[in-house]
């Protein structure tokens, strides 16, 4: 997939010394939250209002 191959490259090629990355995505965007939590290995850590959109905190830390 070619979002799964750009974000494994921004993630560990381009900025090698993160430790970790955050995202935001609109809650009722199912595909996105699938693909974040079960694709790209992104944990759950909030959800929240922004405006009247709800939406859910992602992160990812380095081990």
């Amino acid at each position: 997939m070619i979002v799964k191959k750009n974000f494994s490259y921004l993630g560990i090629s381009f900025y090698s010394d993160w430790k970790k990355f955050m995202l935001v995505t609109p809650v009722d965007k199912e595909e996105n939250v699938r693909f974040y939590t079960e694709k790209c290995g992104f944990a759950i850590q909030s959800a929240e209002m922004d405006g009247n959109v709800k939406v859910f905190n992602f992160i990812i830390e380095r081990q």
